[in-house]
């Protein structure tokens, strides 16, 4: 069963409720990642061309986007 935490497809973007906020790749963020941490709370990591530049917690994610 694929979830966000083992799920190989590319992530383009995360996007909060009711369109709030969200984090998209461009040329400034190369990457978005999903990974758990304690235990079994996904959190997204995002990557600028540095490393990572910020860590989101899935709780405050309402949408994920995918590459087609």
């Amino acid at each position: 069963m694929k979830v966000l935490g083992n799920d190989e497809q590319t992530i383009t973007g995360i996007y909060g409720p009711n369109e709030e906020w969200q984090i998209q790749t461009n040329e400034k963020i190369k990457k978005i990642a999903c990974y758990i941490e304690d235990g079994d709370t996904p959190w997204f990591a995002v990557y600028d061309e540095k490393g990572v530049c910020q860590r989101v917690n899935s709780r405050f994610v309402e949408c994920v986007g995918y590459e087609r």
